[in-house]
């Protein structure tokens, strides 16, 4: 019987720790995605937080007018129909630092919508435009300039940023007004990245 008790104990106590380390791998797993998540500078000094995900995607649910789309917020924004996307880049260096922001395309499951129907507007989180956006024509990806290395890429925004400081950002993303609307079902998805100039850029 005590040999009995002792085969139960044991299984018990293997069973537990088994148990536990399939938790401490797990919690590894969620760190590790979430540090991937906030921050997507490659090869640089710049930390770049995003407050939700660093991809916006849209389909040709519903164009906007360029007066709609700039004034959709957060809360008005419905899924496939425009997309908005915070983020924040900090210098931690004791130098100002050059950077562009990128835009990839993302492969997506329906046909994809043309470079020219998708808009792009960048301002602060008061809603305060950028130079580039602060005009009446908002750009569309066909309109942004090509990275030379990766020319299916964009570049968004060229800028500097003071040391030791933060800067915070809103991209709104939507379908032109002057898209016809078909029935079939068609997407758009980029990835947002910060690279920092004079570093090589990442793949």
């Amino acid at each position: 019987m005590l040999k009995t008790y002792r085969k139960q104990l044991f299984a018990v106590f293997y069973i537990g720790l088994f148990l536990l380390i399939c938790f401490i791998c797990l919690c590894l797993f969620y760190l590790n995605k979430n540090d991937k998540n906030m921050n997507k500078a490659y090869n640089n000094d710049l930390k770049v937080s995003f407050h939700s995900s660093d991809v916006l995607t849209i389909s040709n649910v519903l164009p906007l007018s360029d007066v709609l789309g700039k004034e959709m917020t957060e809360k008005e924004v419905k899924n496939g129909v425009q997309q908005i996307l915070d983020f924040e880049i900090e210098n931690t260096l004791n130098k100002d630092v050059s950077f562009e922001i990128l835009l990839n395309p993302q492969t997506t499951m329906n046909e994809s919508i043309k470079e020219n129907y998708i808009k792009f507007y960048l301002t602060d989180f008061d809603d305060v435009p950028f130079k580039k956006f602060a005009g009446s024509e908002i750009p569309t990806f066909h309109d942004l300039k090509t990275l030379v290395k990766r020319p299916k890429s964009r570049i968004l925004y060229s800028g500097n940023i003071y040391a030791k400081s933060k800067n915070n950002y809103r991209l709104r993303m939507w379908l032109s007004d002057s898209y016809t609307i078909s029935n079939q079902l068609e997407d758009f998805s980029v990835s947002v990245e910060v690279h920092q100039k004079g570093n090589s850029y990442g793949k």
